[in-house]
């Protein structure tokens, strides 16, 4: 009965996601506006434990929150893993969040874990990526209502404009990207 129940929201949530990337609107979140990315600590998919001190290295990171079942995700993570690349010597990085990555018990579904990282490898989106822990829930992701969400953080761990809900192009994601690492420098 409890995989059944959440297969079925599993579906809702692929449902919403598809409809927002198939009409093609720019939403941005409005519920609950967060000024400073919560202190956290987690791991990523290999394990390796990390902490909010990864925010530190950039002047500006985009946290991209995501799922292993969501199509608008998936494909726009090969662009996504460009602009890593192509943006790290203006101190910039990308953060994925998976959020489909524990059991309902809270602990780490490794079955998941193990998709993430076909997913990654396979989309060439070679940032880092970690999985939600207590903190991460507690905090920011317990105000994710759809994926994928995106919101930028400066080395400070404030969070820099609006979040935006929905895939986007490279050539929408360079230009939000450009105009807030304008504003903060």
């Amino acid at each position: 009965m409890k995989k059944r129940t959440f297969l079925m929201i599993g579906a809702l949530i692929v449902l919403v996601c598809n409809l927002i990337f198939n009409t093609g609107e720019k939403l941005y979140a409005s519920s609950v506006k967060i000024t400073k990315f919560p202190n956290f600590t987690t791991s990523d998919l290999d394990g390796k434990q990390v902490n909010q001190n990864i925010f530190k290295n950039n002047k500006l990171t985009m946290v991209n929150i995501w799922g292993t079942f969501c199509g608008p995700c998936l494909r726009e993570m090969p662009e996504l893993g460009e602009l890593n690349k192509e943006y790290s010597k203006e101190g910039f990085a990308i953060v994925g969040i998976v959020i489909d990555t524990l059991n309902q018990d809270g602990s780490i579904d490794k079955g998941q874990v193990e998709l993430a990282k076909k997913i990654v490898k396979e989309t060439k989106a070679d940032y880092l990526h970690l999985l939600p822990s207590d903190d991460l829930n507690e905090g920011k992701l317990k105000y994710v209502q759809y994926i994928p969400e995106t919101v930028f953080v400066d080395e400070n761990g404030n969070v820099v404009g609006e979040s935006f809900i929905g895939s986007r192009s490279k050539k929408d994601w360079i230009e939000i990207i450009d105009k807030y690492l304008e504003e903060i420098k």
